[in-house]
């Protein structure tokens, strides 16, 4: 993984491709499976619809079944365009983004290399124990709120307590595969957004939590609108410097239960464009919750990486009553989308 980000797609070159993979044999009966795409043709849920129809057609080929060609999704695709194209007309959208940035505030990063360009970005992962995370999800349950609230919520500590501002404005991944669209968990492409949530701090943490639950409630009927038109309307393409990126996908779990074909490990690794981006899923084969922070090195150093990451850590702490003593905590070294399974 490490040597494949060294080699970024070209998007002005039409005739270099936007995917490739790599397999790589370990033994007569032990694979490892390695892919490699632009997100600008495919997202985190359309890879794993794309894993599952490629297992099945792995395993159809073994027992010597005949080549079918994979649905196509293009229609699915087509409406979300149309969707985006009709929020991007609406007076209604634009109002709502125009009032939700109104106390928008530039945190300008600086740089730490006086323009060096080629630095290699940090990654740190954390691995967060089910019995922790169920005690998290019993919490968001009681509130009426959703743990990736939680998480968003914690996160927006970390980072105001860091900086020593009341207030932040944190770019969040979010799902647009809308029920108006034609199959849309089964369709193949480019379907989040990234969108700019503007978010000030509460002393107390639940209120806070709660508040973030209603202005991700609130942003629900727009998010059609593209991160693009929000910079072209505000004139700056700084609105934030920091991503938040939570999924949990379900389907994954059906990887590890194919027959014929045990899943041993998964890793991912997600390359925003972004000085920092923080990345929360539930792990696929594993069943604990995976944490794992992208940064330039060009504006943050390890030592206020990890300042951050505890001060999230203390942020998840104040929603249960028992302190953390279950991390784990690890340097990613295999530090755009790159997923890598190993199979037997």
């Amino acid at each position: 993984m490490a040597q494949d980000r060294k080699h970024p797609f070209d998007l002005r070159n039409q005739d270099k491709s936007l995917f490739r993979f790599h397999v790589f044999l370990l033994s007569e009966s032990v694979f490892e499976l390695m892919l490699s795409f632009h997100h600008a043709i495919i997202d985190g849920w359309s890879n794993i619809n794309f894993l599952k129809d490629l297992f099945e057609y792995y395993l159809k080929f073994k027992k010597g079944a005949p080549f079918q060609s994979i649905k196509n999704s293009s229609r699915s695709y087509a409406q979300l365009i149309i969707s985006e194209k009709k929020s991007i007309a609406s007076k209604k959208a634009q109002k709502f983004w125009k009032q939700h940035l109104n106390t928008y505030q530039d945190h300008k990063l600086l740089s730490l290399h006086n323009g060096q360009q080629d630095v290699e970005d940090g990654v740190t992962t954390i691995y967060i124990d089910t019995d922790f995370a169920v005690g998290l999800q019993n919490q968001a349950s009681r509130h009426q709120i959703h743990l990736k609230d939680l998480f968003l919520s914690a996160y927006l500590d970390a980072l105001c307590e860091h900086r020593g501002v009341p207030s932040l404005t944190i770019g969040c991944v979010t799902n647009r595969r809308s029920e108006h669209l034609h199959q849309p968990l089964d369709a193949t492409g480019l379907f989040w957004n990234i969108l700019p949530i503007h978010m000030h701090i509460n002393k107390d943490k639940r209120a806070q939590a709660k508040f973030v639950h209603q202005i991700l409630t609130e942003i629900q009927p727009y998010v059609m609108y593209p991160l693009t038109q929000i910079i072209d309307d505000h004139d700056n393409s700084n609105l934030f410097f920091s991503t938040f990126n939570y999924v949990h996908f379900h389907r994954a779990k059906s990887l590890s239960n194919s027959p014929g074909l045990q899943i041993l490990a998964f890793d991912f690794f997600n390359k925003f464009h972004f000085p920092l981006n923080l990345f929360v899923a539930f792990h696929p084969v594993q069943s604990n919750i995976l944490v794992k922070i992208v940064y330039d090195n060009r504006y943050f150093t390890a030592i206020q990486i990890q300042d951050i990451l505890d001060r999230f850590r203390n942020g998840l702490d104040h929603f249960i009553s028992v302190k953390i003593h279950n991390y784990k905590t690890a340097i990613d070294t295999t530090s755009m989308s790159r997923s890598a399974v190993s199979m037997q």
